[in-house]
């Protein structure tokens, strides 16, 4: 039996290379996804820094692990999650893990 569900969620652990004074250091960051259709997905242009933020924002249901430099946990709220994709470094990241789990899912069918 095939269930169907509108908007699914998935949560991935998402490699981010954050740029340090050795070149760069991974970080997971933790995120839930919502997998939206090929006709939402269209209405987005990824080819301007507007189009993508709005699609990111739209595929990001949250982020579950984030700290300060303190190791203290950081809420997750749309304003933070905006904070974090004005950094080419993440948005990258998130861009890429989202479209290999939509691949991956594709391939499987």
């Amino acid at each position: 039996m095939f269930k169907v569900v509108e908007e699914p969620e998935f949560t991935h652990d998402v490699p981010i290379q954050v740029p340090d004074d050795d070149g760069h250091s991974e970080q997971i960051l933790r995120t839930r996804f919502r997998a939206i259709s090929l006709s939402d997905g269209e209405a987005y242009d990824l080819s301007t820094k507007e189009g993508t933020t709005a699609y990111l924002q739209r595929i990001i249901v949250s982020f579950e692990n984030l700290v300060d430099l303190e190791d203290r946990k950081i809420a997750y709220t749309d304003a933070v999650r905006d904070q974090l994709l004005d950094r080419p470094y993440i948005r990258m990241g998130l861009t890429t893990a989202y479209m290999r789990a939509m691949h991956k899912a594709r391939a499987g069918n």
